[in-house]
């Protein structure tokens, strides 16, 4: 056979052509087969140039078995050198390379992993139990609406009711009340006929600040003691502002001016017209003397702030304390941990302050690590821990709201306290 032609053969049957190595195979059995043959009839070592090899037609030029393997070697070299980066895939048999492709599209890249996180926490008995990557936290809830707060439509003594660690309803009350200034005895009630028609007043933050704005009453309507409160509350209303809220009403024989704030900051102040005033025949002012400011536990029951709010809750309420967070309101359980608990109560002032009754808050259990993961990436793997076969139907598990600093370890019985194993794998921050 041509050399040509046996390098053809050969490429096919390697399986560079597609095809198997059975050619090879059947090459060198040949080879070897001659050989054993020879030796057989020498009766022992026979030099390989002394061995011929019968040229079928179909394998070689030579006649003797070390020419022969030249020959094979020879033209596996010629057709073939291995890259020294190795053997390129576009040189292997198809299915060879079917194969690589398969396992480049089923191994797929993950991210890194640089620690592994355990811990041991049991469930809290609401179906849903915090777990924090460091120091466990206390149950807290935050109003969902920020300050000012009107108080002033559910009135004085609105109430803020919470349950903290099952120790039973804790109620803030918020209180306060109007200031006014009531007239003396014996107004008259009739100075339509005369020529005295103002007073000075001052209300809430202008009696601070001294500023006070001069009444003119129309005489024409004062001719009774319900007409003067009414031409009176006409007169300063008009003034608008604070003013605008601002109530005068005559009871029995004497006027009484109101502001219209709930609150300390609520104030009312008469004094006499530089002319023509009329304070004396209506008995106010200094001359009638008499002032009550406003009290409470706020400035302003229209716009309280959420400092004012939560030194009442601070003075009323045991076993968790209250904040200002940047204008809402914060309560905190003062205990930490799973049994950690807020639990909103029927206070009169939820919808104002932005709570909900019956909301439910709970303290986070800590693996006490000393820093938080990366990012969300990480994988818990949680397991029930020493439950009874018979007590796992129902309790399936679950990983939800993750964050850098924990997550939620769900349970499906809702009042589940068992036991969890955690193992989560990730990378810390």
């Amino acid at each position: 056979m041509a050399k040509a032609d046996a390098l053809a053969q050969l490429t096919e049957k390697l399986g560079w052509g597609g095809a198997d190595l059975n050619e090879l195979k059947t090459i060198l059995t040949n080879v070897l087969t001659q050989v054993y043959a020879d030796i057989a009839t020498g009766g022992g070592e026979v030099a390989a140039e002394d061995v011929s090899v019968e040229d079928t037609g179909e394998s070689f030029t030579a006649e003797d078995v070390e020419a022969a393997l030249a020959e094979l070697i020879t033209i596996i070299e010629t057709y073939y050198q291995k890259p020294g980066e190795g053997i390129p895939s576009t040189d292997m048999a198809a299915a060879v390379q079917t194969s690589l492709g398969l396992a480049d599209t089923a191994m797929q890249g993950g991210a890194e992993v640089t620690a592994v996180r355990i811990g041991a926490v049991s469930m809290n008995g609401t179906g849903t139990t915090p777990i924090l990557f460091q120091a466990a936290t206390a149950a807290t809830v935050t109003s969902t609406n920020a300050e000012t707060y009107d108080l002033t439509g559910v009135g004085d003594g609105g109430t803020i009711i919470i349950n903290p660690d099952g120790e039973g309803n804790q109620t803030a009350t918020i209180n306060f009340a109007q200031g006014y200034h009531t007239g003396g005895d014996g107004m008259s009630t009739d100075i339509s006929g005369g020529d005295d028609n103002k007073f000075k007043i001052a209300v809430d933050g202008d009696v601070d600040t001294e500023t006070y704005h001069v009444i003119t009453l129309t005489l024409v309507n004062c001719d009774s003691g319900a007409n003067i409160a009414a031409e009176a509350q006409t007169q300063i209303q008009a003034l608008t502002g604070v003013y605008a809220a601002v109530t005068v009403a005559f009871s029995t024989d004497h006027l009484v001016i109101t502001s219209g704030t709930y609150g300390t900051g609520s104030k009312v102040r008469i004094l006499r017209a530089d002319d023509h005033n009329v304070t004396e025949e209506l008995e106010i002012g200094p001359d009638g003397d008499s002032d009550t400011d406003g009290t409470g536990d706020v400035v302003n029951a229209a716009a309280a702030t959420a400092a004012e709010i939560v030194d009442v809750m601070n003075a009323d309420m045991d076993y968790l304390t209250a904040s200002d967070a940047s204008g809402s309101i914060k309560a905190d359980s003062d205990t930490t941990g799973k049994d950690s608990s807020l639990v909103i109560g029927a206070g009169t002032l939820n919808t104002v302050l932005g709570f909900t009754e019956a909301n439910e808050y709970y303290g986070g259990q800590g693996l006490g690590y000393d820093g938080d993961m990366a990012d969300t990436n990480y994988i818990v793997t949680a397991v029930l821990e020493g439950v009874a076969q018979n007590s796992i139907a129902g309790k399936g598990l679950s990983i939800n709201s993750k964050a850098t600093d924990g997550f939620d370890l769900v349970c499906e019985d809702a009042t589940s306290t068992d036991g969890v194993d955690l193992i989560i794998v990730g990378v810390p921050a």
